[in-house]
C-alpha cells in the first residue's frame, strides 16, 4: 500500500471516530431516560477552579466529538454551544471571582447530554467534576441576582453602589423580575464586558487624579472599593468604560505595569469582568 493510500485509511477511519480511549462519534449521541446517570430538575452545573480565564471555548472543546470534528459534525457542535452559557460567579461586594463557573443550559435534556459526555474529559490536566445545582439553585440564583444588581449600579454611578451594597432591596429589582439565570447573564454580560478591577493604584489619589492619569482612555467614571490604610499601594478600583475596546486596551496596556508616586512603586493588577 503507498504512502498516500494509508494516509488516507488513516483519515478514514478517524472521521469514523474508531479511535483507541475514544467511543464512535455515533455512539455519542446518548439517548436520555430514566437509566442515566443524571437525575433531577435542574439546568445548570456548577464547575470548580481556581482559574479566572476559561471561556466558553473551553467547556466545549471537552466534548468528545471536538477531538476530531469532520465536517458533518461542526453544525452539532455550535448546536450544543447555542444551548448553554457561561457565567462566573463573582463577589456581589468587590466582583472578585469566586473559584466557580455556572453552565446555564436552555433545557434539562441539553444539560442531561452535556453531563454525561463529558465525565471522562479535562481541563488543564485535571479531570472535570461538575456538580448539578439542585438542593442551592435558590442560593446561587440570590447570590448572582445580587451581583447583577450592584454591578449595574456601580456602572451607573459610586454613590448608587454605594447606596445599593447598604440596601436590603435590590434596586434593580422590577429590572430583574421574572428573568432566570441565562437572562440575568444576558443582562449582565456587556456590562461587564465594559468593567474591570484594578489593583494597587496610590491610595491617597482621588477618583478624578487616577482619571487624570489615564486620560487618554475612555473612561466612564472609576471608584475605590477598596484600600488598607496601612499600605500605601494596597487598593481596589473599579473602573467603568465606555466601550468594551477601551476597556482591553487599557489592560493590555498596564496590567503588571509599575506605577511610581513619591519614590514608591508598585505593580498595578487588572481583571476584566468579561
Amino acid at each position: 500500500m503507498s504512502e498516500k493510500a494509508v494516509i488516507k485509511k488513516v483519515f478514514a477511519h478517524m472521521k469514523k471516530g474508531n479511535i483507541i480511549g475514544t467511543r464512535p462519534v455515533a455512539e455519542n449521541v446518548i439517548k436520555i431516560d430514566s437509566k442515566a446517570t443524571y437525575s433531577g430538575d435542574s439546568q445548570i452545573l456548577k464547575y470548580r477552579s481556581y482559574n479566572s480565564a476559561l471561556t466558553k471555548n473551553n467547556f466545549l472543546e471537552i466534548l468528545p466529538e471536538s477531538t476530531f470534528i469532520p465536517p458533518d459534525r461542526v453544525k452539532l457542535i455550535n448546536s450544543i454551544g447555542k444551548n448553554f452559557d457561561l457565567a462566573k460567579m463573582r463577589d456581589h461586594r468587590y466582583f472578585h471571582f469566586k473559584d466557580n463557573y455556572l453552565l446555564l443550559f436552555k433545557d434539562q435534556k441539553s444539560l442531561r447530554y452535556y453531563y454525561e459526555n463529558t465525565k471522562a474529559s479535562r481541563i488543564n490536566k485535571a479531570k472535570v467534576r461538575f456538580e448539578v445545582v439542585n438542593k442551592d439553585m435558590d442560593a446561587v440564583s440570590n447570590s448572582y441576582r445580587r451581583y447583577v444588581n450592584n454591578l449595574l449600579a456601580a456602572y451607573n454611578s459610586g454613590g448608587l453602589y454605594g447606596a445599593a451594597i447598604k440596601c436590603e432591596t435590590l434596586h434593580f429589582g422590577s429590572k430583574m423580575d421574572g428573568m432566570n439565570l441565562l437572562d440575568l447573564q444576558s443582562l449582565i454580560k456587556p456590562v461587564e464586558a465594559k468593567s474591570a478591577l484594578v489593583w494597587n493604584l496610590p491610595d491617597k489619589q482621588s477618583s478624578d487624579e487616577v482619571m487624570d492619569r489615564f486620560w487618554f482612555y475612555d473612561i466612564k467614571h472609576c471608584f475605590k472599593l477598596y484600600f488598607d490604610p496601612d499600605l500605601k499601594y494596597k487598593t481596589l478600583y473599579y473602573m467603568a468604560f465606555n466601550n468594551e475596546a477601551e476597556c482591553e486596551r487599557f489592560k493590555r496596556n498596564f496590567h503588571g505595569a509599575y506605577i511610581t508616586e513619591n519614590d514608591i512603586g508598585s505593580k498595578v493588577l487588572i481583571e476584566r469582568l468579561t
